[in-house]
């Protein structure tokens, strides 16, 4: 999305700001703060093709950056979506492009600066995944292949052609997430408070 601003990959350890499960590093996608000062919009879209699928997909996001107050208060709010083709089929009942999946969502930051020494930003992010059918695949049995650190091969229970499944029902996929954040950071002369306060929530349905 356009409000990506930069990727910082950050060595280990990190534990001390980022948790325990940042020892060996982290990989970081710091999003674009909300201007005060300048008024923004961007707005894309494009198009692709999968072998195999039966319909193209498309990709659209757009954004928005307004001064509310200058210098005192700014508002962003963007939006995406992603739509991806199926090119799996199914010969159990016929059905085509049965794995199409769609990714949408949309982001709204609000940054406050009252005074010099006092700034406040919200964040608000939520993200959905659909998808129609993961296309996995059973196995009849497995042969473990020796000196390989427990590797195994892994047989199908019915050799198919490629981008082909046969099963009676399908396995969708559907995952919400949703985040909120709110920084507050006061410059009280010899000394520097900053509270961040975070709360998220994924929930996620499969068959």
């Amino acid at each position: 999305p356009y409000d990506l601003d930069r990727v910082e990959i950050l060595r280990g350890p990190q534990g001390t700001l980022y948790g325990a499960g940042s020892m060996g590093g982290l990989i970081k996608y710091v999003l674009k703060a909300p201007s005060t000062h300048n008024l923004e919009a961007a707005v894309g879209a494009e198009a692709m093709m999968i072998d195999g699928a039966g319909n193209l997909g498309y990709t659209y996001r757009a954004r928005v950056n307004a001064p509310v107050i200058e210098d005192v208060l700014g508002v962003s709010f963007s939006v995406f979506g992603k739509t991806t083709p199926g090119y799996m089929t199914n010969q159990y009942n016929g059905l085509r492009d049965t794995n199409k999946n769609r990714q949408y969502g949309a982001r709204i930051a609000a940054l406050w600066t009252p005074s010099s020494e006092l700034s406040v930003k919200l964040t608000a992010l939520t993200q959905t995944i659909e998808v129609d059918d993961l296309a996995l695949r059973q196995f009849a049995n497995s042969t473990a292949v020796a000196n390989k650190d427990g590797a195994v091969i892994v047989a199908p229970t019915a050799p198919l052609p490629a981008f082909t499944e046969n099963v009676a029902f399908l396995a969708p996929f559907n995952q919400r997430t949703n985040f909120f954040a709110a920084t507050v950071d006061w410059n009280a002369g010899p000394f520097d408070v900053v509270s961040a306060t975070a709360w998220s929530s994924q929930r996620t349905f499969y068959e």
